[in-house]
């Protein structure tokens, strides 16, 4: 597919290309806020459901408290620690036990993000066809999902022993998506690039014509 001129200044305008150079690194605040301001300015609008999946520590949800804009947030989490810790963190905040990759969503959102969670898909690109699988008929705008892409820039490492590689070829995950209408950018910094997935070429043709005004 086309790679559009729009997305990547869009992705330029909010920092989410960086030099191969620089560290990609999930713990720093830093390195995530592009990708934050991106899903809170040209994904979410006043009003609408997002389902994080992969919260973690809750940095999205800081980002979004912090930014004003008042949507239905929820989180879904494998890891008992984060859950624990989000509960603990955020009173009141929903926070879902969820394997993407083996379920279903607990039901419809407008928006779903995975930001980082690729990276602990341990399937490769057979993990991505099935978390897409699951998550198909229950996003009604669209879903962010961003992925390491270790070729780019460096050589590929050897796998851990009974560890099968994770390194995400563009045209792999093309193929994963399949028939699902969706927007690519890449790369995202030194390891990633990601997308956004729509549920037809309508909500597509919209959000495009959307990030072209102010």
């Amino acid at each position: 597919m086309k790679l559009s001129r729009l997305l990547r200044c869009l992705c330029e305008d909010y920092g989410l290309r960086g030099s191969p150079e620089e560290e990609a690194g999930w713990e720093s605040k830093e390195d995530v806020r592009g990708i934050y301001e991106f899903i809170e300015r040209r994904l979410l609008a006043p009003g609408d459901s997002l389902l994080d999946i992969g919260a973690g520590t809750g940095l999205l949800y800081d980002h979004l408290a912090r930014s004003g804009i008042r949507i239905s947030y929820e989180a879904a989490e494998l890891s008992e620690f984060f859950r624990k810790r989000l509960k603990e963190s955020y009173p009141g905040m929903i926070v879902h036990e969820y394997n993407v990759v083996r379920d279903t969503p607990p039901k419809d959102y407008d928006w779903m993000t995975l930001v980082g969670v690729t990276t602990d898909f341990s399937g490769g690109v057979a993990d991505v066809k099935r978390a897409l699988k699951n998550l198909d008929g229950y996003y009604r705008k669209g879903l962010y999902i961003d992925f390491l892409h270790e070729e780019l820039f460096i050589p590929p490492k050897e796998p851990p022993e009974g560890e099968p590689p994770r390194l995400y070829r563009p045209d792999a995950i093309v193929r994963a998506i399949g028939e699902r209408p969706f927007a690519l950018f890449s790369p995202v910094w030194k390891q990633f690039f990601a997308m956004v997935v729509f549920p037809d070429s309508r909500a597509m043709s919209r959000w495009i014509a959307a990030g072209t005004t102010p």
